[in-house]
């Protein structure tokens, strides 16, 4: 997954020089899925630096998009740290327990699919009860909606 987040650091680099629009996202998103899905044996490293080039693309795309507005994104809470926690042992123990053959479109679905429910469980069970010993941290409301402090 380090290779994503060359990516995004070569983006950052480029700001300013590489367009970054969402219609040229959602091409890059067609092109990675299908080198992704059809990518087979000595194929699959040519997959993951299309990934390098395109996931990063997309993802700063949609974060820095005008148009695109995401009002209720938070209202349950702020799941990306349990994402960001989970992610990489669950997709390890993917990959432990049924080994490559699945693909990568097959396994980014199981992965997220796994991983969400664990982030949920993890932002109501441990993460927003821990903001509120941090004075300085942003505090969730009862709801779960993350808010900044007054």
């Amino acid at each position: 997954m380090g290779y994503l987040f060359l990516g995004g650091m070569l983006l950052k680099l480029l700001k300013g020089k590489v367009p970054i629009t969402l219609p040229r996202a959602a091409v890059a998103f067609v092109f990675y899925a299908v080198t992704a899905t059809f990518a087979t044996g000595g194929a699959q490293y040519f997959s993951a630096i299309i990934a390098a080039i395109t996931v990063p693309y997309v993802v700063i795309a949609i974060a820095e998009s005008k148009s695109l507005k995401l009002p209720n994104a938070g209202k349950y809470g702020d799941f990306s740290y349990g994402i960001y926690l989970y992610a990489m042992p669950i997709q390890q123990s993917l990959v432990y327990y049924l080994g490559t053959g699945i693909g990568l479109v097959a396994e980014i679905v199981a992965a997220f699919s796994l991983t969400l429910p664990c982030a949920i469980l993890s932002w109501h069970l441990i993460e927003k009860n821990a903001l509120t010993f941090k004075p300085s941290a942003r505090l969730a409301d009862d709801n779960g909606s993350v808010r900044a402090p007054t």
